[in-house]
């Protein structure tokens, strides 16, 4: 068909002016209206059937092939699973009824594998709804990321409570068992290969190269180098080779939305009636690494190759950051409002002190109720952003009610509460800001300060033998401020 025709039939507007009028008018006169040499034949009937399918796909922007990408990022994950819980919340819908493909990285490929799976009881149930993932890396990440390794020199962590958690979950179901399309990343360190352990359904993946344990794909994909072991995978009857030893994806696409994007408009076109992709992509919020022009020119080969201090290499970092950054522009001009993403920064619009820290594998109580905070935060923030996701994905849906901002009182005392060592050092002598704080010894005053049992390890004798003697009403507060010189 012509191109120009082509145009019109998308509905593009055209110096200001949508031509669709003008070519349904043309199509039933036998003629079309074209920029540049006036009115044009249309032989029939077969260009009449393509114009109209071009204007089918316009009409269907209202129903897109959508699709939900999830970074790597380790325990940051859970900033990930608090957008989702939000999106569940407001919309009333598991995830895996809003989407018709699901893409992940390391953390992001392990959530999307638990979403897309169906619950051995209840198939219209999720295996983990999102509001349950919370709730896992709350709980789970401080043992998955507080067992060391003593076998291996090189890497940190041991893999058994991951390990034993994923088999618990996904037992042995396999990947042709997702309830929606999903795919998730990994690499064969052995081979030098990208691998994409997917189901995309059986209309779209016949070939699709693997069938493995869920359990194993999860542990896969977010096996991070210096970090996990690599892990053998089944890749599945008929394959070749059989088992592979894989690592986390995230070495080659921590940000997975272009390979999204090849995948889902290729399922769009094929399957979905020429649906026009729409994309969610959902990162970790790392931090980013920026250099000055100087010490970008100072620093050497060893400086680039890694930082001894965060144990980060900063050209693979940079490297990393420049594909995302590409991604985003690439998608941006190619989707238009149709690509949302939804980067979930580390800094806390209320101050450092309660931003999270950048390491993949912190999985402290106050970290990980920092990382909620920012999360929260981002919805606050964006709330006007998150509310037309919702409609977009629920349409008719009640809207929802912004609640009020935290203070930076109420804030404490939310990290208070997750770790009762967080607060500083004189409200640690007498307890302040804790519910969690375990009575030593009480004076005869029920208002008298108490004390934290952890301060037996971390205070000098004389320093408790103060706080026990004012504890007790023997003395003065051993903090109390001096007294004011008096005026001559």
């Amino acid at each position: 068909m012509d191109a120009n025709l082509l145009e019109i039939a998308g509905g593009r507007h055209i110096h200001g002016r949508n031509e669709n009028s003008d070519l349904i008018a043309g199509l039933l006169n036998g003629t079309a209206a074209t920029k540049g040499d006036g009115p044009k034949r249309v032989p029939q009937p077969a260009d009449e059937a393509a114009a109209l399918e071009q204007i089918s796909k316009a009409q269907a922007s209202d129903n897109p092939f959508r699709t939900l990408v999830l970074d790597g990022g380790g325990i940051h994950g859970l900033a990930q699973v608090k957008a989702l819980a939000e999106l569940e919340r407001r919309t009333g819908k598991p995830i895996f009824e809003q989407f018709d493909l699901m893409v992940g990285t390391s953390t992001g490929g392990l959530i999307s594998l638990a979403l897309a799976t169906p619950h051995p009881d209840d198939p219209n149930r999720s295996l983990m709804s999102a509001q349950e993932l919370v709730e896992f890396y709350e709980n789970e990440g401080p043992k998955i990321f507080g067992t060391r390794n003593r076998t291996e020199s090189g890497v940190d962590w041991d893999e058994k409570p991951l390990e034993d958690f994923l088999k618990s979950k996904f037992g042995d179901m396999r990947m042709s068992d997702v309830r929606i399309p999903v795919m998730v990343s990994a690499y064969d360190a052995d081979r030098g290969e990208a691998v994409w352990l997917r189901d995309l359904g059986p209309a779209y993946c016949q070939h699709c190269d693997s069938d493995p344990l869920l359990w194993q794909a999860a542990r896969a994909t977010s096996a991070a180098p210096t970090k996990f072991r690599p892990v053998e995978v089944d890749m599945g009857e008929g394959q070749e080779p059989r088992t592979r030893n894989l690592i986390d994806g995230g070495v080659f696409a921590n940000m997975p939305a272009l390979e999204a994007y090849v995948v889902a408009q290729g399922m769009a076109q094929d399957i979905g009636g020429g649906r026009p992709v729409e994309m969610l992509s959902i990162g970790t919020g790392v931090e980013r690494v920026t250099m000055s022009a100087e010490k970008v020119t100072k620093t050497g080969a060893l400086g680039w190759a890694i930082n001894f201090f965060d144990r980060f290499s900063p050209i693979r970092e940079v490297a990393e950051q420049g594909k995302e950054s590409s991604a985003d522009v690439l998608l941006s001009s190619k989707l238009g409002e149709r690509y949302h993403r939804w980067d979930i920064p580390l800094k806390h619009s209320e101050g450092k002190k309660f931003s999270p820290s950048g390491k993949i594998d912190d999985a402290s109580a106050g970290n990980l109720e920092k990382l909620s905070m920012v999360a929260d935060d981002f919805i606050y923030n964006n709330w006007d952003q998150v509310e037309r996701m919702a409609d977009r994905l629920s349409p008719g849906r009640e809207p929802a009610t912004r609640p009020a901002k935290q203070t930076q009182q109420e804030l404490r005392d939310r990290l208070n509460a997750a770790d009762p060592k967080s607060p500083g050092l004189l409200a640690r002598f007498f307890g302040w800001g804790s519910k969690k704080s375990t009575l030593l010894a009480s004076g005869p005053d029920a208002q008298q300060p108490k004390v934290h049992s952890d301060l037996l390890s971390t205070t000098s004798p004389k320093a408790l033998e103060a706080v026990m003697a004012q504890v007790k009403g023997e003395g003065e507060p051993p903090l109390a401020p001096p007294a004011k010189n008096a005026m001559a």
